[in-house]
């Protein structure tokens, strides 16, 4: 009886280790999860960032920061209500995800803030990144979200040490294109 007290205490002390080990498990995954958009967030980015940027150096590729601003919230909030802005958020990141699926991994940074990083073997052209964000803003016109828009800016690690900040740099020039127009 005492051998058989002792094995099922060592099962329980088993079990419990399992699941505690199972909701850390669940617990970290949040805290990388942006809940609202079901996206990787900021803290996703930030871990993944000197990762893939290493990994790109050990293959002597180019890793490409894409950083995109979705406007349009704001006035769709005022409009037709917040409920409508949150799907648009929601709706975005979906179509985000899916559109640069192929490429690499989708990020919300931040309100309207969003990101991509891509790992290449050689430098990227932008064109083709702008026409799937064209058809992802498309999509958005095509389910009823006539305000929103995105403009993005590139930059790629063999340019610059300071990838993060000169894609922010071109998406604000971008911004100021736009507008322009």
């Amino acid at each position: 009886p005492l051998e058989l007290r002792m094995q099922e205490q060592i099962n329980q002390l088993e079990k419990a280790h399992s699941e505690a080990q199972q909701r850390a498990l669940q617990l970290e995954s949040q805290v990388f999860f942006d809940s609202l958009t079901k996206l990787n967030n900021h803290l996703a980015f930030e871990a993944d960032f000197d990762n893939e940027q290493s990994r790109a150096q050990r293959r002597n590729h180019a890793l490409h920061k894409v950083a995109i601003e979705l406007d349009g919230i704001i006035t769709t909030n005022e409009q037709v209500g917040k409920s409508e802005g949150t799907r648009l958020l929601q709706c975005f990141a979906q179509q985000l995800e899916q559109g640069f699926a192929s490429l690499g991994r989708s990020y919300r940074i931040s309100s309207s803030e969003f990101a991509v990083l891509i790992e290449a073997a050689k430098p990227l052209e932008t064109t083709p990144l702008e026409q799937i964000l064209w058809r992802i803003v498309t999509e958005l016109h095509q389910q009823g979200f006539v305000h929103a828009s995105a403009v993005m800016g590139v930059a790629h690690s063999l340019e610059t040490d300071s990838l993060v900040q000169l894609s922010q740099q071109r998406l604000n020039l971008n911004r100021v294109r736009q507008h322009r127009q």
